[in-house]
């Protein structure tokens, strides 16, 4: 289903971006990715990514990180904060409350 196409789109970056660090010639050192699975929560339920889609692709992330590539993620949620060890990411929680993480993207920004 259509649900599926960000979370697919980020399996291919991550592979390509894989690919030219082993083989390209220039080697592009940061991915940007915006909501891999968000269109996934927002389809109807037959569309939905299971919840080991979501654990698998941040773990896969967690677990394959190097010295010289740079992945951001920005998501509404993070799946298994508990479960999951993000002690080697750096984590931004966007939280819209200035006594609680960070408000937005701007530090000290807040409307």
């Amino acid at each position: 289903g259509q649900g599926y196409r960000a979370f697919l789109n980020t399996d291919i970056l991550i592979a390509l971006q894989e690919y030219l660090r082993q083989y390209g010639k220039h080697q592009p050192g940061i991915l940007a990715i915006d909501s891999p699975t968000l269109t996934l929560k927002e389809k109807p339920v037959e569309d939905e990514a299971s919840h080991g889609m979501k654990y698998g692709l941040f773990k896969y992330l967690l677990e394959h990180q190097r010295d010289d590539q740079q992945v951001i993620i920005i998501e509404n949620d993070l799946p298994d904060m508990d479960k999951l060890d993000y002690s080697k990411a750096n984590v931004q929680l966007f939280t819209k409350d200035p006594g609680e993480g960070r408000y937005g993207l701007l530090n000290g920004v807040t409307s």
